[in-house]
């Protein structure tokens, strides 16, 4: 699993997606160790940076796990253009693309 990377864009505006984001990639972390996880959230707030990751630090070791925010007042969420994003960050030949809802 050395050779995979999780990608996850995110917008987290509600609860539930919080408790996704955390659930879904501490998951990820605790079951694929060597796997690289990469979060690139889109939003007013960084939300993951300060509610999310102290969560999953509780779990796992964070050591694969790279966030990205990008501060943004746009309504729209342009998955497509974050996922290209995720995909070109990526280092991996395997690339795993992994929703929060």
């Amino acid at each position: 699993m050395k050779d995979l990377t999780y990608i996850f864009p995110a917008r987290i505006e509600s609860e539930d997606r919080l408790k996704n984001i955390i659930t879904s990639v501490t998951y990820i972390i605790k079951n694929f160790p060597e796997a690289k996880v990469i979060v690139k959230e889109v939003g007013e707030q960084n939300i993951f940076k300060f509610r999310a990751l102290p969560e999953i630090k509780k779990y796992v070791e964070v050591d694969n796990l790279t966030h990205i925010f990008e501060q943004t007042s746009d309504k729209l969420f342009h998955k497509t253009r974050i996922l290209n994003d995720l995909i070109l960050l990526a280092k991996t030949n395997v690339i795993c693309s992994h929703d929060i809802d």
